[in-house]
């Protein structure tokens, strides 16, 4: 499938543009032939399709949640807000407990428990989200859809890289769903925009569905 992939942002297209929607850099033009013939950029090897996955039930590692989490910018707040919470707390509470040290350990202890407040609700928000994850790896139906989007994402940074977001689109029983899946590893060529993508969902539900990235996903 032809793409161009912006060299500010990150951004793939189908179609040549001179200049980027997503950040308003300039793009480079295509090659002399492919202008004058009226083609788009081609890839220079033939990419191949990536293998449906296995059928459901499907093997999960038992640290999967555990995995995604310390990757989710959500999930490493909430760990962060809660080591805070919990240190500041027991400094605060021990310091309160003796006279002299009650002036400054009250303030301790409140913002401690002002950390524990965010911390433990954002942690199990995050926590459910990527049960459900797991869930619809495990056990989600499979279908075929289309990849909207690949953009990399430089307003985060988790663990010292900048996530990269695919979006993808499919339907069900007539109803069409439009989905995000965020990644740290850059997508194999096979993610390229208006690429068909196989997508995991919730026969009951399939406004809960995954993005399939490829084996490593289930490993």
């Amino acid at each position: 499938m032809p793409t161009l992939t912006c060299p500010w942002c990150d951004v793939s297209y189908t179609d040549f543009q001179p200049k980027c929607p997503n950040c308003g850099g300039g793009l480079p033009p295509p090659p002399q032939d492919e202008v004058e013939t009226g083609l788009n950029f081609s890839f220079s090897s033939v990419v191949e399709p990536l293998s449906p996955p296995p059928p459901a039930p499907r093997s999960v590692p038992n640290n999967y949640i555990w995995r995604q989490l310390m990757t989710d910018a959500g999930g490493i707040v909430a760990l962060v807000f809660l080591i805070l919470g919990t240190v500041f707390t027991l400094v605060g509470g021990v310091a309160t407990l003796t006279i002299v040290g009650a002036f400054v350990g009250i303030p301790f202890l409140i913002l401690g428990i002002i950390f524990l407040a965010v911390a433990i609700p954002l942690m199990l928000n995050r926590h459910k989200k990527v049960s459900q994850m797991r869930h619809v790896l495990e056990t989600g139906e499979l279908i075929s859809g289309q990849l909207v989007s690949l953009e990399r994402n430089h307003s985060v940074r988790v663990n010292g890289r900048y996530p990269w977001a695919l979006t993808y689109r499919f339907q069900v029983a007539g109803q069409e769903y439009t989905n995000k899946t965020h990644t740290l590893d850059r997508p194999g060529e096979q993610f390229q925009p208006g690429q068909s993508v196989y997508i995991f969902y919730r026969l009951e539900d399939p406004g809960q569905n995954l993005l399939y990235l490829g084996p490593q996903q289930l490993n």
